[in-house]
Parts: C-alpha cells; structure tokens; sequence
C-alpha cells in the first residue's frame, strides 16, 4: 500500500491532481488570530502528511498534538482522510492577557496566531453554577439560554425561545412612488402620492400592490398591481417591490418586474422599475 508521501509523489507524477502546495497542506483551524479564548477548548486542524504536530504557546510550553482523525473534508486535498489533529487545553492556565501559538509540523512551523484568553480568577472553577440567556440571538426575536458547564469551564447553549421576530408595518401610510414604465421606445414615468392601508398578520402582510411578507425589517411584496398608465392600460404587471423598515414611521423600498398594456388595442410588453417612500 502505498503511503501519503508516496501517494503525492505518484499523483503528481502522473498528474491525476496538482499537489497541494505546503502552505495548503496543513490548516490550524482554532485558535485564529484575534479570537478569545477561556475554559477548557480545542485546539485543532489537519495536515496532509504528518510523523508530528506540535503547538508552541507563548514561545515556552512546547506540546505534541494527536494526529491521525478521520476528517473527510481533506479527503479532495489530501487525497485520505486520516488528517485531523486536536489537543484539549485549559486556556485558564495561561492566565488573563494576550498570548501567542505557533503549529510546527515535523517541527516546520506553518502557522502562528495571537489572541486573547480570559478567566475568572482560577484555572478551574469548581462548585459554580448559573444560567442566562442572550437577547436577539440567534435571530431578531429569539433567545438563547445559556448554562454554566464546570466540565467545559465556560456556558454551553441549553436551548432557545421564541421565534424570529418582524416588524409591525400594519396601518395606513402614505406611500410616495416614482415609476418608470418603459414599453417598446416609449418611456413614462408616474410620480404619485397616494393614502395606502397596509394589513398585517403575523408576518405576513396585504398591500394595494399585493402581498408580501416581513423578516426582521426587511419587507417584500410580490407585485400584482401598480395603479395606471396616462396614455396606456394596464392588463397586467409582475415583479417584487423590496423595502427596509427604517423605524416605525418610514419605510424606504424599491422594485422592478415586467408589465403587459394596450394601447389602442394593441398588446404591448413593458418593463417597470420603482422607487418610494412610506411614512406616517
């Protein structure tokens, strides 16, 4: 059977794939540079071919990494999947601060990043327990419950309530619009200003241009309906009018879509695009 630094010699050789470059053959994927630690984590990876992986901390605590974990991820660089690497370490020991690691593959260095641990005054906290939540998270309108794990020394998710949230538009509005129709080599445009009532139910709401629905403030209505033209009828129009809720009384939005009219007698295909403004 042939081995990994066989495998890439003869591959590349043959040229059934391009081998990966060093820089690509091994990733230290946690910790990054920049990023937080506390309590009790993983440190972790892969490399392509490997006899060591080592971390370095702080330029003085030298450690061996276990090697060899199934990680099918690598398996279109590598060529196998026996690539994984992890060690679990107390980041409380390191103390409070910044602090520096470096990933050596048979002692060759190939990563180095700095970030920042916390703790809460000891290397493991025993006998402590709690529970709180976070607001708005993972989504506008639901929580997250957190509880403290003395195993993990740190808060695990335990759950989440509600559901993610939409903003209230319902009511009446007025609605100023600049549309521009666009039908063969004619162009016209219709600013208007009109009284427009808006139902709402759930997220879901009703519109005189047609339904649509809120997430968040972020609101989209499938466009059936656009008024009238001066010089021509409207049989029928298409599109999506998209719009953000920007506080309670001002909604900014903008369209476009396709629109059929007649003009004297004539069908003619036409395009539509549209800006406006709700307040109230």
């Amino acid at each position: 059977m042939l081995n990994k630094i066989s495998w890439f010699v003869l591959t590349g050789w043959l040229g059934l794939i391009a081998a990966p470059s060093l820089a690509a053959a091994q990733t230290l994927e946690s910790p990054t540079t920049g990023s937080f630690q506390s309590g009790i984590g993983l440190i972790r990876g892969w490399a392509c071919d490997a006899h060591t992986v080592e971390v370095l901390i702080d330029n003085r605590l030298r450690l061996q990494v276990a090697y060899g974990t199934t990680r099918p991820d690598t398996l279109p660089v590598c060529g196998d999947d026996d690539n994984g690497f992890g060690l679990t370490f107390n980041w409380n020991t390191l103390g409070t601060g910044s602090h520096s690691l470096q990933a050596l593959v048979d002692g060759v260095p190939f990563a180095n990043v700095s970030f920042t641990v916390t703790t809460l005054g000891s290397e493991f906290l025993r006998g402590a327990s709690g529970e709180t939540s976070v607001a708005h998270f993972p989504q506008s309108g639901q929580t997250a419950l957190l509880r403290w794990s003395e195993p993990d020394q740190n808060f695990v998710i335990v759950g989440f309530q509600g559901s993610p949230s939409c903003a209230n538009v319902a009511g009446n509005w007025v609605a100023t619009d600049h549309i521009t129709f666009r039908c063969g080599n004619s162009t016209e445009i219709e600013d208007e200003t009109e009284t427009l009532l808006v139902g709402q139910q759930g997220c879901g709401i009703t519109t005189p241009y047609g339904p649509g629905s809120v997430t968040g403030n972020q609101l989209n209505i499938s466009v059936q309906n656009l008024g009238s033209f001066r010089s021509m009828t409207l049989v029928s129009v298409d599109g999506t009018y998209n719009g953000t809720v920007v506080n309670p009384n001002r909604v900014e939005l903008n369209g476009s879509g396709n629109a059929t009219a007649t003009n004297a007698g004539q069908s003619v295909a036409c395009t539509w695009s549209a800006t406006g403004v709700w307040s109230r």
